[in-house]
């Protein structure tokens, strides 16, 4: 137990350290629900020109949905993306609608009034997930047609 303890710290440090990469924010055009709205995407390419393996990182919520300055705050991991790209991959980190510069509104699941945060009820929490796959898989899809 504790050798598969210290190998995660030690593969945290490689993380860690990894050099920050190039990258490049641009605004990809998606549809989503009917909706035509432009996903921020941080892309992160490999050193080499051509064909690369592709890690895309989604990112998670904001805590308990209580600090909406948190929503718009970039979408980035400098360092997990340099540890990737170092070795020959690309990698893209989408923002889903109204998150990092995405357009679009922000909504995972909220309470009715909006300030009290994320819902616990199943049938507003549910709904939010859902809405949040489906911008992952429209994600997807831009990030498919991408060279």
């Amino acid at each position: 137990m504790m050798r598969a303890v210290c190998r995660a710290v030690v593969l945290a440090g490689l993380v860690v350290e990894s050099p920050a990469a190039a990258q490049e924010a641009r605004l990809v055009p998606v549809t989503v629900d009917g909706e035509q709205v432009r996903f921020e995407m941080r892309i992160y390419a490999p050193p080499a020109d051509g064909r690369a393996l592709t890690l895309v990182f989604n990112h998670g919520s904001t805590g308990r949905g209580l600090e909406p300055s948190r929503f718009t705050r970039p979408i980035d991991s400098p360092a997990l993306a340099g540890y990737f790209r170092d070795r020959g991959w690309a990698v893209v980190m989408p923002a889903r609608r109204g998150r990092g510069g995405s357009e679009g509104l922000y909504d995972e699941g909220f309470e009715e009034r909006r300030e009290t945060g994320y819902a616990c009820d199943p049938s507003r929490a549910l709904p939010g997930a859902d809405r949040a796959l489906r911008d992952i898989e429209a994600a997807m899809n831009a990030i498919l047609g991408l060279p």
